[in-house]
This record gives C-alpha cells, structure tokens and sequence, in this order.
C-alpha cells in the first residue's frame, strides 16, 4: 500500500470516528479528532455542523463559509450559512428560548445539520477524504443531498415550532392582559369611602379604614351599612369573596395561629356581604388570619 494511499485511509477513519462522536453527542471528542485532520471540504462541513450543535453559529458561518471557498456551490454549506444568517439576523420573530423553556432554534436546526454530516460523509466513504477521484466528488454531492434535505426539514420543524409557541404565548398574553384589565374592573367596582383597596398581581384586597367590630362579634355602629354597601357591589362581579377575619392576642391566649373570634368575625361580616349582595352565604369562604396580623387594635 503506498503511503498517500495510507494516510488517506487513517484520514477517512478519523473522520469517520468523528462523526460518530458527534452522532453520540460527543462533540468535543469530535472536534478534537478533527483537529488531527487537513481542512479538507468534508472535515470543514463536519466542523461546521458540530459548531451548529453547540450553538456557536460564528464559528459555523465560519467553517462553512471556507466551505464554499474551496467547493463553490456546496448546498451544504449554502443551507447552513442561510439558516445561521436568518437566525443571527432575527428572521424568525423572537428566539425559541422563553422564560421556563430550554429548546432553541439554533439547537433544533443543529441536530439536523449534524445529522446531515453524518449522512453526508458516510455516503462519501466509497473515497479518501482530500481525495479529488470525480466519482467521489460526485458521491459526495449526491450523498449532501440527503443531509442539506434534513437541514432543510429541521429549519421547517423549527420555524412551525416557533410559530406555534408564538400563537402560545400570544395567547397567554391576551389572557393575562384580560386578567389586569378584571381586577381593575374590580378595584374600582369595590372602592368606597372607608375601605383601601389593594391591587395586587393576582387579587383585589379590602382593607377597611376602621375595625368593624367594638369588642368580640358585635359590630361597630358603621360596620353594617359599610360591609352591606360593599355587598351591593359585589353584585354581579366575577369574583371568588375570601373575608378574612383578625383579632389581637390578649394575655393568656395564644399569639399566633388564627383564634375563634376571629372566624366568628369573619362569619358575622360574610352574612351582611351576603345580604347586601343577594348571594348566598356558601358564596363567601371564610378565613382567619395571624394575631401578628391585625390591621386595627381591638
């Protein structure tokens, strides 16, 4: 065997020993048998798809567009070098990635990409790598067809796959934008003289001015007018009512964890809401909250 023919062969084995490293996910195993080889078109198309898969499209833009330097025409490298462009130009609407997603376009398109190495340069075997014999060559670009078809496939996959996480997310939106625009609704609905009302995020609070009880479940002399004038504007609201009954430690009993005058409260101040509304008591959950959390003294 001579010796260019020899190193031909070893050349083709470490190529192959790349691709399969790639193939396995093994990509820095990959990259470092294609150090051992000359830039030759296949090594540099294989480069370029295993800097895909790790998401460094500069590099891959790279490899590929030395690619089309040495074989002009490769639609390997001119598939990969259009989907990096369109990914680094935002072609596409926005990234794949999200908050609470880890998928990405580039990811996506470099499984493909690897893949279409892997069929590319396997289907090349029937010649040595660097060899320039025209059948092998001419292998070699039938055999891309496959892979630059996959690419071509997985871009597609990706750009549905964008699209639909785009009717997703343009959904939530609309949802969460409906959400804000209730709870407004309601902040104004309930606002009155005598009470704060807190818009949180996912909530509208009450918090009255003044304590509606004057000692245990007996209820201050503006309590009931109050509470029955919030009821009225309950009325009709799309909301779930948690009243929330407080009450101050007092020596000897326990400083935290909610107490019975609490929820008798809490209970008394649901049946004026439910008489100011009209709905039925069962509408109102009730609830009782800290000692430490007492918003009046008793």
């Amino acid at each position: 065997m001579s010796e260019p023919l020899r190193v031909a062969l070893a050349d083709q084995l470490i190529l192959s020993r790349a691709q399969d490293a790639a193939r396995d996910g093994d990509l820095a195993e990959a990259a470092r048998l294609l150090d051992e080889l000359e830039p030759a078109v296949p090594v540099l198309d294989l480069r370029a798809r295993v800097h895909a898969q790790a998401g460094e499209l500069v590099k891959a833009d790279a490899c590929w567009a030395r690619v089309q330097l040495l074989e002009p025409g490769h639609e390997g490298a001119e598939a990969g070098r259009a989907a990096v462009a369109r990914i680094r130009s935002g072609g596409r609407a926005r990234p794949l990635v999200t908050p609470g997603r880890t998928a990405t376009a580039a990811a996506l398109i470099a499984v493909a990409a690897v893949t279409g190495g892997i069929l590319w340069a396997s289907a090349a075997g029937g010649g040595p790598a660097g060899a320039s014999s025209g059948a092998s060559n001419g292998a070699a670009g039938e055999a891309s067809g496959g892979g630059d078809a996959a690419l071509a496939a997985a871009v597609q996959r990706a750009d549905t796959l964008q699209q639909r996480l785009a009717a997703l997310d343009a959904g939530q939106r609309a949802a969460a934008d409906e959400r804000s625009r209730r709870l407004d609704r309601i902040a104004a609905q309930v606002a009155l003289p005598g009470v704060r009302v807190e818009r949180r995020a996912d909530e509208v609070r009450v918090v009255f001015d003044e304590g509606l009880f004057s000692s245990g479940t007996e209820p201050a002399r503006q309590a009931p007018g109050l509470l029955a004038e919030l009821g009225r504007r309950l009325t009709g609201l799309p909301v779930s009512v948690t009243v929330v009954g407080h009450a101050v430690a007092v020596p000897g009993g326990p400083s935290s964890g909610g107490s019975p005058v609490a929820l008798a409260r809490a209970e008394v101040a649901a049946e004026h809401l439910a008489r100011g509304s009209g709905l039925p008591l069962t509408a109102f959950r009730l609830a009782t909250a800290d000692q430490s959390d007492a918003p009046h003294p008793d």
